[in-house]
């Protein structure tokens, strides 16, 4: 054997090697997204090479959605795989990436790997229940199989929870299948932002590769339709040459340092940070919004490396997203919030007989049998409200006795 390729995580490999020690002299090029720090691998497995982005990296860039559109909490959703649940951290590194733009986690939805569901519909749907019933409404897909996914969208699309209140946010993981998604799928995710791992697909290299992925694909399933090369089948495609490169130097003495390559799905080292795509499901596909990096945060274009030490000296900004079309049709961004059963009314207390009638001034009309509650005061209090990145669902009361009476019942939450 010359070497592994697959999808194959650290903890998978390191249990294999202790079943076989043959796979601890054998270069595996494992396709999946580093969960833990390259300091912490085991030392027993020094040819593991993991051609997948830091999952710490996907982490920042949900955070970067979230707070360029000032979302102060959101609900997480996740799968439990192998790779997922071998590091809790993961959630530790949003959480944190969701501070840093004035955000936190409010709920979250873990829900076990398809594979292991007997009835997947019926538990997701149960777990979508209990998320409707919170009052928030910003869901973020942190990690998925694209066919758990789908099975998200078509409950959520059947409960109502792909509405005009809602957002929904997808990772690298599910965006870059897009391009492979039936259209059923595609109409229920209507709205829908995400990210995607950018790669040039006006090279020549690639367009070679285009044609015969395509001329295969036709070849082997048609009965489908011919779709584009995802990112993943360039990973998968670049690793193959990797192999067969080594193989004609006759050197495995691979690293992360040494592995430079230049190639379809990645023209930099494995270690240095990507570029990420930010699109929005519309119509039969999607649409690219803007870009993502950790050098220059949301972007409308690609910049070169002296573009972006100007605009880091003169403190520029390119934070400039295309219009988006949000679930529900909304054309303006939604505040991702909604009320619930259980949320309480604020109560707002106003003194009904004020001297100066032009800062609070409540009326009753006794005809309609409604209370008017106007002035400058209560105008600056709605402003105030409107402001806010989420609903506040309040109430003024009345009341008729003093200012001292009024602010002691509040003292003693009376209201």
């Amino acid at each position: 054997m010359l070497a592994l390729i697959g999808t194959i995580t650290h903890n998978e490999a390191t249990i294999a090697s202790e079943l076989n020690d043959t796979i601890k002299n054998i270069p595996i090029l494992s396709l999946t997204s580093p969960t833990i720090n390259i300091e912490m691998l085991s030392p027993q497995l020094p040819h593991f090479i993991q051609f997948g982005n830091d999952i710490k990296i996907h982490m920042q860039c949900i955070s970067a959605i979230v707070g360029e559109f000032r979302w102060r909490k959101v609900t997480t959703i996740y799968e439990l795989s192998n790779t997922f649940s071998s590091d809790p951290g993961m959630l530790l590194d949003l959480s944190y990436s969701l501070r840093l733009v004035g955000s936190e986690i409010d709920n979250h939805l873990a829900l076990p790997s398809l594979s292991s569901l007997s009835d997947p519909k019926s538990t997701i749907e149960n777990g979508l229940k209990k998320l409707k019933r919170k009052s928030n409404r910003v869901f973020l897909i942190v990690k998925s199989s694209l066919e758990m996914a789908n099975i998200i969208f078509e409950k959520a699309k059947q409960m109502d929870l792909m509405e005009k209140d809602s957002v929904w946010v997808i990772p690298d993981g599910v965006a870059s299948l897009l391009d492979s998604v039936n259209s059923t799928s595609i109409v229920n995710m209507q709205g829908v932002i995400g990210f995607k791992t950018h790669f040039i697909e006006t090279s020549e290299k690639f367009r070679r590769f285009k044609f015969k992925f395509r001329r295969r694909f036709a070849l082997e399933f048609a009965e489908e339709d011919n779709i584009n090369p995802s990112f993943f089948a360039l990973q998968s495609y670049d690793a193959t040459w990797v192999v067969a490169h080594a193989t004609r130097k006759l050197q495995w003495n691979f690293s992360l340092e040494q592995s430079s390559r230049t190639n379809l799905s990645n023209n930099r080292k494995i270690q240095q940070s990507p570029i990420f795509s930010i699109i929005n499901v519309i119509g039969k596909s999607y649409r690219e919004l803007g870009l993502w990096s950790l050098e220059l945060g949301l972007t409308k274009n690609l910049v070169t490396q002296q573009e972006t030490e100007i605009m880091k000296t003169h403190g520029s900004s390119t934070k400039v997203l295309s219009t988006i079309y949000w679930p529900g049709g909304l054309q303006f961004v939604p505040k991702g919030w909604t009320y619930s059963t259980k949320e309480k009314t604020l109560q707002i207390a106003v003194p009904a007989n004020g001297v100066f009638h032009q800062f609070v001034n409540v009326t009753y009309n006794q005809k309609t049998n409604n209370t008017s509650i106007t002035g400058f005061s209560i105008d600056v209090f709605k402003a105030a409200i409107n402001t806010l990145p989420y609903d506040l669902k309040y109430t003024f009361v009345p009341f008729n006795g003093s200012y001292d009476e009024m602010v002691e019942k509040v003292y003693n939450k009376v209201w």
